[in-house]
């Protein structure tokens, strides 16, 4: 798993196995009301800038490299936070702090705008 995919890799490839194991259909998005609370917690614990920035100065202080390479876990978290909304997993950057979250527009052309930064950044760096 890259460092990018940890804040949704975490929280949600253990449901998915989970649901495949059971033989519960994976298709979509689920209702919130049929995702388990663990699930929410991980999401909070793997969205949050405090947490991220945390780890990847760690990570960064112990191996320089790594430590760039987990800068893409922070502009995960970054790129999420203007295109989640409060009705669907919004962005809680400065848990466990604050539950504070941004109402973000869920956007085709916000989120293309955000693929385009990344690509941008990560041509640069």
């Amino acid at each position: 798993m890259t460092f990018g995919a940890i804040p949704d890799g975490l929280p949600f490839a253990p449901l998915v196995i989970i649901r495949l194991v059971e033989r519960v259909p994976v298709r979509g998005a689920p209702g919130l009301n049929t995702i388990p609370s663990w699930v929410h917690t991980m999401y909070s614990l793997t969205h949050s800038l405090i947490i991220a920035g945390v780890i990847v100065s760690i990570l960064f202080y112990i191996n320089t490299r790594v430590g760039i390479a987990a800068g893409a876990w922070i502009l995960h978290i970054i790129m999420d936070i203007p295109v989640h909304t409060q009705g669907y997993f919004r962005t809680p950057f400065l848990y466990p702090l604050s539950d504070f979250a941004i109402n973000g527009v869920n956007s085709l052309k916000l989120w293309a705008v955000n693929w385009m930064i990344l690509i941008l950044v990560y041509t640069f760096i």
